[in-house]
């Protein structure tokens, strides 16, 4: 395996500099990966199944949301594997190059994580997540360019991961990647996590990616996990968003137009479409489709995280079967 990654001239990707050990996280390493196909600097995390094997060809699972993502992702799938539940497997996390990691990247993630304009109700949530308007949202067709002609390629030749079992997951904005990749180019990932995706968006407008893929398509070859938390109905995010406005502060400041927006748009569905998403496909008898619907009990937007990648993670990997 390369240990100094050069410039990819065909690709037009360039690593900034070789790969960073990281400190307090065994077999793990991130580098810095300038893209072409969008105007970013990304962080690419990276973590190696331990031992590895010699010419052995490992499955590979991309986690959106890198920057917070990459640790739990990496600690939840190491942990199963040692009880035999999942599969030694790389773990890449794609973030942002960004010191300040919150205000940062959820302005990018914006962009590149949604795959069309959002309309109205986009323009008045996003002042309170970008005040600097300095980022549009509908860059999804920019960032799959950059996930299957860069990032994935270099991966695939300089660590030793099979190019034809790759998984993505993502939470919220990234989870609604995904689930737009999965109506369009499904064969791009053949495993998907989908954690609370917002396929709320534009109105929900999933459902013209859903009609439109079928009216095209017979089949898709992938296994599938869908799921959110059951505290996320609209009425409890309603509930929620109130008592941040009733508390007052910054954080109020932030959330009073998004109360506004969603008050004159409707507010999102989480718990309550994701199992209207999932029968949809299943109604569609896409022969090798294995897709699941499993909402977490108890669980907040903020809170699902963890125990959705344990229990999605095991869905599309075979070890957890929810019909028995």
């Amino acid at each position: 395996m390369k240990r100094i990654f050069l410039t990819i001239f065909l690709l037009g990707s360039i690593i900034a500099q070789t790969p960073v050990k990281m400190t307090g996280l065994h077999e793990a390493e991130y580098f810095d990966l300038k893209s072409k196909s969008v105007d970013e600097t990304f962080r690419i995390f990276v973590a190696k199944p331990f031992p590895l094997e010699p010419d052995k060809k490992y499955p590979v699972i991309y986690v959106l949301d890198g920057n917070g993502l990459f640790g739990m992702t990496m600690e939840v799938q190491r942990m199963m594997a040692l009880g035999m539940e999942l599969p030694p497997a790389y773990i890449i996390g794609i973030g942002y190059a960004v010191d300040n990691g919150f205000t940062e990247t959820m302005a990018k993630r914006w962009r590149d994580y949604t795959p069309t304009a959002g309309g109205e109700l986009e323009a008045m949530t996003k002042v309170s997540i970008d005040p600097t308007g300095t980022v549009e949202g509908g860059g999804g067709s920019d960032f799959l360019k950059f996930l299957q002609e860069e990032l994935k390629p270099l991966i695939e030749s300089n660590y030793s991961v099979d190019p034809n079992d790759a998984t993505i997951a993502g939470i919220s904005l990234g989870g609604l990647f995904p689930s737009w990749v999965l109506l369009n180019q499904p064969e791009t990932f053949q495993r998907y996590v989908i954690i609370s995706p917002s396929i709320w968006w534009n109105q929900e407008e999933v459902w013209k990616w859903e009609s439109h893929f079928a009216q095209n398509h017979n089949d898709i070859n992938a296994k599938v996990f869908v799921t959110a938390g059951g505290l996320e109905t609209s009425e409890e995010l309603k509930k929620t968003i109130q008592q941040v406005l009733n508390m007052g502060g910054p954080t109020a400041e932030m959330y009073k137009n998004i109360f506004k927006a969603y008050d004159k748009y409707g507010w999102p569905k989480m718990a309550e479409i994701t199992p209207v998403f999932v029968d949809k496909l299943k109604l569609r008898g896409y022969k090798n489709l294995k897709i699941h619907c499993h909402n977490m009990p108890d669980e907040t937007h903020t809170s699902v995280g963890a125990s959705a990648l344990s229990r999605g993670l095991r869905y599309v990997f075979d070890h957890w079967d929810p019909n028995q």
